[in-house]
């Protein structure tokens, strides 16, 4: 007997028939797996390349799940609509973290490199911008000489200094630059044609060719496009890189584009009868126009990146979410190829020649991914408002921190152009080039980075911090008393030179804070505003307070503080905190 289905059972179909609708096409890549006859993204017969996956991307749940092993193609992705809770989606498969690889392998077209004084060369048959050998990065052939396997190509100090005679003329569009000291002329070098990085706009710094140079000259002469300012030479620096008579040391290397000749010194130690040499020779692996709401996770970059941009007003990119990524050494400049445009590197556009696309808001996430080694900009970002930026890792990135072509402003490793972001649980670690700052603030190892009296980070208005401000900005969430102490509770080394103020993170909704300091931890315990511990009342919002004559900090004492909240007519008492100086 046929019965009809109950209401219950109608919508329970209904439902199942819309998660069908709506779940997408999962197809496979595995480049590892023999397929007789047609490869067609199915578990049996898995596309070879994810190029051939992504273009079937469209709709909601569509999926390419990509299998272990290394990937050299170029994968364009254009015209995906998935869904706020139903992205279509490239990812690794499982556990598995394909590399997306943007190298080759480097082998002399002669089928052997020639040996000179230490240096390999020979003709090569890719034209190359970067070069790897082993896990090895190699560094562009320099002056002067500076590494990155060390990291000394982030160190300031390792730059040329700038003299006093120095000059931009803007009108004929030419710069004269002298060296400080006489280092450039006794290296007895002709650096004509070479590649200069200058760091002679403050923050800005400028990628130029050495337009006239003759050995034995302590100046040069370059091509000025970057606007109208005044050379600081005591805060300015430059180095040159990128012409074979540079190349002197370990780890340096040279590409003739013309020749197609590569010379190299490889590092301390190779064996180069079984090391690997790769060069890149890709900028973006992935580029994504023209779409919405997907999700790529799970996958390794090494030498390229993915670039996400917005070509008109309809075919924007919108909601694109990169999660659990790895990039090594993602971008690189093409200097070593004559070329002194902008590096090339990660980015997400949501704008269409810089303004906000119909219907879009150009809003991305980026979770839990870890960018490192990138020349220039780790990752940059445009929209109109809500990007997320949570729990990602920089390291070792932009060591020229040549992000400008114009004089006015400045980019940073992390660009963003956009508004109400949440950034969050992110960490950097040693990026962009900097002078040893050490001696230009308080006492940075115990967390006091207020600018040195008439250094130059006070002269210049370096830094987030004022010299004399009675405003200490301190990270972190305000307790019901007075928390993180600057020094910290417990410090053994703190400068007493140096230490006229103590500073703290107030107590939440407290607008006033009293301070107690002495020698004796028993007194600063118990001493109320009458005792000769008590050293006064800040106000408002300020957590900064001056040490009194009285108490002058000495080395090699033990100090203790106390720094009660007021809320209204209520004190809370603050814990003793101590330090002790050198």
């Amino acid at each position: 007997k046929q019965t009809t289905p109950s209401k219950m059972e109608r919508l329970l179909l209904l439902s199942v028939l819309l998660h069908l609708a709506t779940s997408g096409t999962v197809r496979y890549v595995d480049q590892n797996k023999a397929v007789t006859g047609k490869r067609d993204g199915s578990w049996a017969a898995p596309f070879q390349k994810i190029s051939d996956c992504a273009k079937l991307l469209s709709g909601p749940g569509d999926e390419c799940q990509v299998r272990a092993g290394e990937y050299h193609e170029d994968i364009v992705v254009k015209g995906v609509r998935g869904e706020e809770d139903n992205p279509a989606v490239i990812t690794g498969y499982k556990d598995e973290r394909p590399v997306i690889d943007g190298t080759v392998e480097i082998k002399p077209v002669e089928g052997k490199w020639d040996i000179s004084g230490g240096k390999y060369s020979g003709e090569i048959a890719n034209k190359i911008w970067q070069f790897f050998i082993g896990d090895t990065m190699m560094t562009n052939a320099r002056w002067p000489n500076a590494k990155f396997s060390d990291q000394g190509v982030f160190d300031g100090d390792k730059w040329a200094g700038t003299g006093d005679n120095c000059h931009i003329d803007v009108a004929n569009e030419e710069g004269t630059i002298e060296n400080r000291g006489s280092a450039l002329k006794d290296s007895n070098l002709n650096v004509q044609d070479a590649i200069a990085v200058m760091n002679i706009g403050k923050w800005n710094t400028f990628v130029t060719k050495v337009e006239h140079h003759e050995a034995q000259d302590n100046s040069f002469t370059y091509h000025h496009t970057f606007g109208d300012f005044e050379i600081e030479t005591g805060l300015s620096r430059y180095f040159l890189e990128d012409k074979l008579d540079l190349l002197d040391v370990a780890e340096e290397w040279h590409y003739d584009k013309d020749s197609k000749v590569l010379t190299f010194i490889p590092p301390l130690g190779t064996d180069m009868s079984t090391a690997t040499l790769r060069g890149k020779v890709q900028t973006y692996a992935i580029t994504i126009t023209d779409s919405q709401h997907l999700l790529i996770k799970n996958l390794e970059f090494f030498a390229t990146t993915i670039k996400a941009s917005s070509p008109s007003k309809t075919e924007y990119v919108d909601k694109i979410t990169l999660d659990s990524l790895k990039f090594m050494y993602p971008s690189y400049s093409k200097r070593m190829l004559g070329e002194i445009g902008l590096i090339e590197w990660t980015d997400l556009s949501g704008k269409f020649k810089g303004k906000k696309p119909d219907g879009c808001c150009g809003s991305f996430k980026f979770i839990n991914n870890y960018f490192y080694g990138s020349d220039g900009v780790a990752l940059a970002y445009h929209g109109d408002e809500g990007s997320t930026l949570e729990n990602n890792y920089f390291k070792h990135n932009d060591w020229t921190s040549a992000n400008m072509i114009r004089y006015g402003g400045g980019m940073a490793t992390i660009f963003s152009d956009s508004v109400n972001d949440v950034i969050k649980r992110n960490t950097l670690v040693d990026n962009g080039n900097g002078f040893d700052y050490r001696d230009l603030v308080m006492d940075p190892d115990n967390m006091d980075f207020r600018p040195v009296k008439k250094s130059l980070a006070d002269k210049n208005k370096v830094g987030p911090y004022e010299r004399s401000a009675r405003f200490y900005w301190i990270p972190g969430r305000q307790e019901e008393k007075t928390s993180s102490p600057v020094p910290p509770n417990g410090s053994t080394n703190v400068v007493a030179g140096r230490r006229r103020h103590v500073m703290w993170l107030t107590a939440y909704k407290s607008k006033n804070h009293q301070v107690y300091f002495g020698t004796d931890e028993k007194k600063v315990e118990s001493a109320t505003t009458s005792s000769s511990e008590y050293i006064g009342e800040v106000k408002g919002e300020g957590n900064v307070k001056q040490i009194p004559a009285k108490s002058k900090v000495k080395p090699g004492n033990t100090y203790y503080w106390r720094v009660d909240a007021k809320i209204g007519s209520t004190v809370i008492k603050g814990d003793v905190w101590e330090f002790s100086t050198i």
